[in-house]
């Protein structure tokens, strides 16, 4: 994918890494390319992670670009990619020149953005527990190439915590993309103040395989993001599981039979186990800050589904 295209679908359109790398892996390598899809190709490309979990409006300037290649290679007029510049997508999704698009997203939309307003009932089972969630602004946080401010030799724990109702990610998670809802975070103890606008986001961290010797990006869908503000992370079991995932918590000393560990469906495309390690009687496997370059090139494996 050469860098004027990436440039168009990250600045202009504001796709992710992996987002991008979802195109790449579709074979959509250039503008050409793009500009082939038609309405059911591109429906189809919107059902599939992580473009699934797009906001609307996304999705609508990726339809915008296909359409401006479109009508370049309709005229043969020779054109630079970066004639469409920010200015020029606000402008045709001003002037309905993407009403097409726009309405095939409308139910899609709005129950997208309904789920923020309605779901007002707390979601608990113990230790963690997510408050309402409400709509704030809409803030992609683009991968930063500034690696300086990470520090890649840390290591922290990833815990398994049956009493936390949401991935809890912490100082070794980097945040790929931040929704628009945000949550009230309340602790264990009702005596504790509860913490305020914490983002809802996508968010990933590395594994490196001891097996294999080879570095997955492991993504969590719909995870509070905490960042450096909580050093280790918690894992919610539920939401792995309700992704399809085997999740084993129970040390082999007490079942020999038991794995301990994570076990992925045999139809994905990676060979990976994720075993577990104790810290006293909590199940963990240890992650790290993915680099640019890992972001970028590694094998993304999607820990949870785009919605809850």
């Amino acid at each position: 994918m050469d860098d004027a295209f990436i440039t168009a679908l990250e600045e202009v359109v504001g796709l992710t890494p992996p987002q991008i790398q979802l195109l790449t892996d579709q074979s959509i390598i250039a503008p050409d390319t793009l500009a082939l899809l038609d309405e059911d190709a591109m429906t189809d490309l919107f059902s599939k992670r992580p473009l699934s979990a797009a906001t609307i409006i996304k999705k609508m300037k990726l339809k915008a670009l296909r359409l401006w290649i479109q009508e370049k290679d309709d005229t043969d007029a020779e054109y630079n990619l970066d004639e469409f510049t920010v200015a020029k997508c606000t402008a045709m999704l001003k002037n309905n020149q993407m009403t097409a698009a726009s309405s095939s997203f409308g139910r899609e939309g709005n129950r997208s953005l309904n789920n923020g307003s309605t779901n007002n009932s707390n979601r608990k089972q113990g230790a963690i527990e997510s408050g309402q969630r409400f709509i704030s602004s809409t803030n992609v946080s683009k991968v930063s190439h500034d690696d300086l401010r990470y520090d890649f030799n840390k290591r922290t724990r990833a815990e398994i915590d049956s009493r936390a109702d949401t991935v809890c990610a912490g100082s070794t998670f980097r945040l790929i993309e931040e929704s628009n809802h945000y949550c009230v975070v309340n602790d264990f103890h009702k005596d504790m103040l509860p913490m305020q606008d914490i983002p809802v986001a996508t968010v990933a961290t590395a594994y490196d395989d001891p097996v294999s010797q080879e570095t997955f990006i492991l993504v969590f869908f719909e995870a509070l993001y905490f960042g450096n503000t909580m050093e280790h992370s918690l894992i919610s079991p539920m939401q792995l599981r309700h992704n399809g995932l085997q999740v084993d918590q129970t040390p082999r000393q007490y079942d020999p039979n038991s794995l301990h560990g994570i076990t992925f469906p045999q139809d994905d495309d990676h060979n990976l186990f994720i075993p577990f390690h104790l810290h006293g009687s909590i199940s963990y496997f240890s992650s790290r800050i993915p680099t640019d370059k890992e972001i970028q090139n590694c094998k993304y494996v999607y820990m949870t589904e785009d919605a809850i």
